[in-house]
């Protein structure tokens, strides 16, 4: 058995569907967007109502704070979930849109906007219902989207090593 069979082994990984949790991640944000008109800034806050939610339902998450990867401040989550006993991953990120070319909007930092970056394939997903199927390519094309150096990164090691990182934080 490797290293990430085993940690998912040992994890409550409940049985559900992307349709649950998307669902979820569409329900929070009407509600923000039922108190504001622009989502931009709001990515920490709905990251952790959708956290809590899917939580309850024995989804497992991580939050994935770009400022540590790409330096650039903005929170997304990943859901892991059981299909026919197969991990299943989401990107969360119903607050993407900020990241698109606007009228009064400044790109600070980047050299390209992320949506411009990012094919339709993955773009539409995240404009659309702020959730997509996710897997080690599409998570560095997404992580790229928002650095101007190319980045490589294994996923399955960096979510062991997010869940081994909160571990030894509860421990102290």
């Amino acid at each position: 058995m490797d290293l990430y069979s085993f940690y998912n082994s040992i994890l409550n990984i409940g049985n559900t569907s992307k349709e649950v949790i998307t669902k979820i991640v569409l329900e929070e944000k009407k509600k923000l967007e039922d108190k504001t008109s622009n989502l931009d800034g709001f990515c920490k806050y709905i990251a952790n109502q959708i956290d809590v939610r899917l939580k309850e339902l024995n989804i497992k998450t991580y939050k994935i704070d770009l400022k540590n990867i790409v330096d650039v401040d903005h929170v997304v989550l990943i859901a892991e979930y059981k299909v026919n006993d197969q991990i299943k991953r989401l990107l969360i990120d119903p607050t993407f849109s900020q990241f698109q070319k606007s009228e009064n909007k400044i790109l600070v930092k980047l050299d390209k906007w992320p949506s411009d970056k990012l094919d339709s394939s993955i773009l539409n997903p995240l404009l659309e219902n702020g959730v997509i199927d996710i897997d080690n390519n599409i998570f560095n094309k997404y992580i790229n989207a928002f650095s101007n150096n190319l980045i490589s990164i294994n996923l399955d090691e960096y979510l062991i090593n997010l869940q081994l990182d909160s571990l030894g934080k509860n421990k102290r």
